[in-house]
């Protein structure tokens, strides 16, 4: 833990986006209001904005501030449970592969139940 790599690339883009559409598409914007944009997924950059450069900044402040938010909570939930991680990652390098019986040995039931 601590260390940051290229490997969450794909996690960043995927925050990033769910954050962005959440303000833009869904109108769900703490600074920006209620207010929904249907982007035009056909054009790359930000040719497709059919809104200011002034919101669009806005907009960027309020979605690193959510991904900021997940993160610190990420690393809040894991540096608490850093000895069930632990407990993971052995049985991991044990068994090479687990299943779901194997995460809730170590982890316990889902509180959402079994599907």
């Amino acid at each position: 833990m601590g260390d940051i790599s290229t490997g969450a690339l794909d996690d960043l883009q995927r925050a990033t986006k769910i954050s962005v559409d959440k303000i833009l598409t869904y109108g769900m914007g703490e600074k920006s209001g209620q207010l929904a944009f249907r982007q035009n997924e056909k054009n790359d950059g930000r040719a497709w904005m059919n809104y200011s450069e002034k919101l669009h900044g806005r907009v960027e402040g309020e979605a690193k501030a959510l991904v900021d938010k997940a993160y610190e909570h990420t690393m809040k939930t894991l540096t608490e449970n850093k000895d069930l991680l632990v407990k993971l990652s052995e049985l991991l390098l044990e068994k090479k592969e687990v299943n779901r019986a194997d995460v809730e040995s170590v982890l316990g039931k889902r509180p959402t139940g079994s599907r």
